[in-house]
């Protein structure tokens, strides 16, 4: 066998196995997370905001991974990195929140949000990734 042919077997094979992997995803758990900013009690002076987090099952997860980035190409971590708020956490099977300190006025904070469905031999698919914006409270009584 030749190396273009060998090369030619490699390329089919790398199509074949990212079509594949297409295929298996789940179009609805892919595009079901939604993120859902909430005004949070304080936590020892801190004045807080809550990112509710909630997305479809997913056919042949065992369980879910939440992650969160700065950047929509960032470094993902899982939740679980504590702040001034407390730590994000999944709160049940589809649903979880993540606390965020509230940032300055004139500085809104951006966050992106994705979840992993893990199977027995590890992830199996990945929600779209959605922004999320984190703005001052408005004080009571005025509106932004």
């Amino acid at each position: 066998m030749s190396i273009l042919s060998i090369a030619g077997l490699v390329l089919m094979a790398i199509c074949a196995s990212e079509l594949g992997a297409q295929q298996t995803s789940d179009p609805r758990f892919r595009s079901g997370l939604t993120a859902t900013v909430i005004d949070a009690p304080p936590v020892d002076g801190h004045a807080c905001r809550q990112v509710a987090l909630r997305w479809q099952t997913r056919a042949g997860a065992r369980s879910y991974r939440a992650l969160t980035a700065p950047s929509k190409n960032g470094a993902w971590t899982a939740l679980g990195a504590a702040s001034a708020c407390g730590a994000g956490r999944i709160t049940s099977p589809t649903t979880a929140s993540d606390p965020q300190p509230e940032p300055a006025a004139a500085s809104p904070h951006r966050l992106f949000y994705r979840v992993v469905a893990l199977g027995a031999n590890g992830a199996i698919d990945s929600t779209d990734v959605v922004p999320v914006e984190l703005t001052a409270i408005a004080p009571a009584g005025r509106r932004p």
